[in-house]
C-alpha cells in the first residue's frame, strides 16, 4: 500500500468517526432510500414524492363480512408526500382500485373507490418501519368503495365506508402496506352492517423506501446565544469565502509524487431555503490561482459544478457543523490538474465533505478529499488525489455573511 492510499484510507476512517460524533436529534417521520434510526445525509425523499404499490404476490384484498368474504385478485394503491418530514409525515392517497372481485365464488359485476382522494399521515415506530393514518381528503366523504354482488344468491350494491383507517408500512425493497382487518361501516339493501379489510401491497414507487426519524432542522444563524436558535438568516443568497491556508494537493504522474500547491482560493454558495434537514444549497464557485508543483506552473480547475450543498449543525449548539458537496446532476465533483505540458489529470469523488464548519464572526470552512482518477484521465496518471488531508486542511475563511453559526432549531 502506498503512503498516499494509506493516508486517504487513515482520514477516511477518521472521518467516519468524526461524522458518527454529530448525533441528530430526531423530531419528525421522512422516508430514506436506506434503513436508519435517523435519516440523515442526503438520502431522504423529498416532497412530491410519487407513491405506488399493488398487492404482494398471488395475495388478494379482502372484506370479510357476516354473510361472507369479498375476495380482489387486483388493487393499487397511487399517491405522494405533501412534506420531505413532518411529525407525522402528511401524504394523499390519489389513487386506490379494486378488481377482479368475487364473493365467493361468485364475481361482482363491478367495484369502484369511492371518495378520492384521501389525506394520509404517516408516523415512525421503529425499525424502518410506521403506521399510516387513512382518513377523508378535502371532499370530507370518508373513504370506501362500492362493490355490486350476489350474496346468498340476490344481487346487492353495498357501499363499504370508514372514517379512519390505520395500516402498517414495513420498510424495505420493496417496502410493504398492510391493512390487517381494518374497521368498515357497509350499508345498502341486503348488505351485512360491517366488515374488514384486509391486503398487503408491495411498494414499487420509491424502492427501496425505510420509515425513519428525521433530525431537527439546521439553521444558519447570525449569533449563537440560546437554543433553539432564533435569529436565523434567511436563504443566503450569497455565500462568500477565501482560503486562509494554501490547498496542497498531492498525487503521482508515471509512479513520480508531485505536490501542486496553491496560494490563492475562493469559493461562493448558496442556501437554496433558511432551514432543512440537512439544509441543502449550492457550490457554485470553487476557484485555484498560482499554483504549481515546484517545477511546473500549474492550472487547477473545479469541474461539473454547481455542487449541491448539504449543511449539517452538531447537536450540541455549540456553532459548529459539517458540510457535504455532491453532484447536482452534472457529474462527480472533479478536480483537474494541468502542469504545462508535462501531466494533465483528473480525479472526481462521489462526495466531498469539510471536516468541520466552526461558526463565527469570519467562520471557518476546512475541506479536504480523497479523489479517483476518472475514467478518461491520462493512466499515467496515479489512481489517487489527496487534496490536503485530516491535519492539514484546507481552512476557507468566510468573509459573507460576516457572521454566522450553523445551529439546531
Amino acid at each position: 500500500m502506498t503512503g498516499l492510499r494509506a493516508l486517504i484510507l487513515a482520514t477516511t476512517l477518521a472521518l467516519a468517526v468524526l461524522a458518527a460524533a454529530f448525533a441528530l436529534s430526531a423530531s419528525a417521520t421522512a422516508l430514506c432510500e436506506a434503513e436508519e434510526t435517523e435519516c440523515t445525509g442526503l438520502n431522504p425523499y423529498i416532497e412530491e414524492t410519487t407513491m405506488a404499490a399493488s398487492l404482494s404476490g398471488e395475495s388478494t384484498a379482502t372484506i370479510k363480512t357476516s354473510l361472507g368474504t369479498i375476495t380482489c385478485s387486483q388493487s393499487t394503491l397511487a399517491g405522494h408526500t405533501r412534506e420531505t418530514e413532518a411529525s407525522p409525515l402528511p401524504f394523499d392517497l390519489t389513487g386506490m382500485t379494486l378488481a377482479k372481485c368475487k364473493f365467493g365464488t361468485t364475481e361482482c359485476t363491478s367495484s369502484e373507490v369511492i371518495n378520492l382522494s384521501y389525506s394520509g399521515s404517516l408516523a415512525w415506530v421503529g425499525s424502518g418501519d410506521g403506521t399510516a393514518t387513512i382518513a377523508a381528503g378535502e371532499s370530507g366523504k370518508s373513504p370506501g368503495a362500492v362493490l355490486s354482488c350476489k350474496i346468498l344468491g340476490f344481487p346487492v350494491t353495498c357501499t363499504a365506508t370508514a372514517k379512519e383507517q390505520s395500516w402498517q408500512m414495513n420498510g424495505g425493497s420493496p417496502a410493504h402496506i398492510v391493512a390487517k382487518e381494518a374497521s368498515m361501516t357497509i350499508t345498502g339493501s341486503g348488505c351485512p352492517t360491517s366488515g374488514t379489510f384486509s391486503a398487503e401491497y408491495a411498494v414499487s414507487e420509491p424502492n427501496p423506501v425505510f420509515v425513519a426519524q428525521k433530525a431537527a432542522h439546521t439553521k444558519l444563524c447570525k449569533e449563537v446565544k440560546v437554543n433553539p436558535c432564533n435569529n436565523a438568516y434567511g436563504a443566503l443568497g450569497l455565500i462568500e469565502a477565501t482560503a486562509s491556508t494554501n490547498p496542497k494537493f498531492e498525487l503521482e504522474y508515471n509512479t513520480v509524487k508531485k505536490t501542486v500547491t496553491c496560494t490563492v482560493s475562493t469559493l461562493k454558495a448558496k442556501t437554496n431555503v433558511a432551514e432543512g434537514t440537512p439544509l441543502y444549497g449550492e457550490l457554485t464557485d470553487l476557484t485555484f490561482d498560482k499554483c504549481g508543483d515546484g517545477t511546473n506552473n500549474c492550472t487547477v480547475k473545479a469541474n461539473n459544478l454547481p455542487y449541491q450543498m448539504a449543511i449539517e449543525a452538531s447537536e450540541d449548539f455549540k456553532g459548529t457543523g459539517r458540510v457535504t458537496f455532491r453532484s447536482s446532476g452534472k457529474g462527480h465533483p472533479e478536480i483537474a490538474i494541468v502542469c504545462g505540458a508535462a501531466y494533465t489529470c483528473e480525479f472526481e469523488e462521489e462526495e466531498m465533505r469539510s471536516l468541520r464548519f466552526e461558526g463565527n464572526t469570519g467562520a471557518k470552512l476546512e475541506i479536504w478529499a480523497g479523489m479517483s482518477r476518472t475514467e478518461a484521465a491520462d493512466k499515467k496518471c496515479g489512481n489517487l488525489l489527496q487534496w490536503n488531508n485530516l491535519v492539514t486542511t484546507t481552512e476557507y475563511k468566510i468573509s459573507n455573511p460576516a457572521a454566522v453559526w450553523p445551529s439546531r432549531g
